[in-house]
């Protein structure tokens, strides 16, 4: 959420006001929330899946791809003529992929509140992750810190998830 709330605090929106940027910021997160958890439920499951049974080996995936996209991002910007909107392009997709991980994971996190609670809803569970995403995000440097160890967390989920290695196979050839 935080890097969210940077991006779309940049650029064109920069004379915006902060509650405004967070008001954007939170509708944005509900989108992304409710299109997970209603439009792709078994992605959702499954990057879950992944991140409760794989988490450090997730999130040092998650970590691992982000360096090296944000290597291959500066290497591909170095190119003429097609070098820097190939990289735009690229770290655009990177942020999107890292933001829907992050959500990813804060709904697994609120998911686990809400059981504790005794609360069995969906919306409940999409609010809930988002406003921990805004209260994680509000931290002042150390909410950047835990916004960026999730969204890694769930980048590497996804990654992982997305590439065919089923949960508890090793990811190393034999």
């Amino acid at each position: 959420m935080s890097f969210l709330l940077a991006q779309v605090g940049s650029g064109a929106l920069q004379g915006v006001s902060m509650s405004s940027r967070l008001g954007i910021a939170v509708v944005v997160s509900l989108f992304v929330a409710g299109g997970l958890m209603w439009g792709v439920p078994e992605f959702l499951e499954g990057t879950i899946r992944r991140v409760k049974r794989e988490t450090l080996r997730s999130f040092l995936w998650g970590l691992g791809v982000f360096i090296a996209l944000l290597f291959l991002v500066r290497v591909v910007a170095l190119a003429p003529v097609v070098g820097k909107p190939l990289a735009a392009f690229a770290g655009l997709l990177l942020l999107v992929v890292a933001y829907v991980g992050q959500i990813v994971v804060y709904i697994h996190v609120a998911r686990l509140a809400l059981d504790r609670q005794g609360v069995d809803s969906e919306s409940a569970t999409v609010v809930a992750a988002v406003a921990l995403a805004v209260v994680v995000s509000l931290i002042p440097a150390i909410g950047v810190l835990a916004s960026f160890v999730v969204g890694a967390l769930g980048l590497g989920a996804i990654v992982k998830d997305q590439s065919g290695v089923r949960v508890g196979e090793s990811d190393v050839p034999a």
